[in-house]
């Protein structure tokens, strides 16, 4: 895919290992897992968000995905937010990887 939009809570962060864990295995992010499977890029968030927020961020950012790259269309929908809900927990946490 050329891009995955993963908008749910924390799906660009690792999950924690127990303190137990001495297992070699490596724990993926959901983004690292889609960029693996060959996903051109993939935007995620970073910690957890709240419905509403991530409602609006995905709203503005598909209108404006439309004309725009997709790293544009991201910083245009959480400037967007950002003027009504200033608080950085709104909006800050949405990241894109890949290139």
């Amino acid at each position: 895919a050329e891009l995955v939009v993963l908008s749910a809570c924390s799906s660009a962060i690792w999950p924690r290992r127990s303190s137990g864990s001495s297992g070699a295995d490596e724990l993926l992010s959901m983004a690292q897992t889609f960029q693996l499977s060959g996903a051109h890029r993939v935007l995620g968030t970073t910690v957890h968000v709240h419905d509403l927020a991530a409602s609006l961020v995905m709203k503005h950012f598909y209108r404006s995905a439309r004309q725009k790259d997709v790293a544009s269309a991201l910083r245009e929908a959480q400037l967007k937010v950002r003027k009504s809900y200033p608080h950085p927990s709104w909006w800050a946490s949405f990241v894109l990887y890949g290139g």
